[in-house]
């Protein structure tokens, strides 16, 4: 998926495709692999057409044993956008706390996500 794929994605979904089955290659759901692109405006077509917003976390080939939720996915590369679109989107916050969201964060090197991550996690935690 890259930038500008909207429209296909748009055919896609009124063909009635399913919006949360992981594909066979990198076994990402659609989400995921938008979630993966930094495509804000997929991740809302598929939440609108009924993708799971906490689908299986995967694993991904060179990382083997590293789980991979959308929150996560959206934390590693200081994606703030995605990542506070992803949090208002009705995901299992509980769930998605116990994953090491703030350690990608961290990773990343985003200060940023990092502040962000601390104040809402701790506005569910208290």
């Amino acid at each position: 998926m890259q930038g500008g794929c909207t429209k296909i994605v748009r055919v896609i979904l009124d063909a009635d495709a399913e919006v949360s089955t992981p594909g066979t290659t990198s076994f990402r759901t659609p989400l995921q692999e938008a979630v993966a692109m930094s495509e804000v405006e997929v991740v809302c077509m598929l939440l609108k057409a009924g993708a799971d917003v906490n689908p299986p976390a995967y694993t991904c080939g060179k990382s083997r044993g590293v789980l991979r939720s959308p929150l996560k996915m959206a934390a590693a590369p200081d994606n703030v956008e995605m990542f506070n679109f992803l949090w208002d989107s009705g995901l299992d916050r509980y769930i998605h706390l116990k994953l090491p969201v703030l350690a990608a964060a961290v990773k990343g090197g985003s200060y940023e996500l990092v502040g962000v991550y601390c104040v809402r996690a701790q506005n569910i935690t208290s």
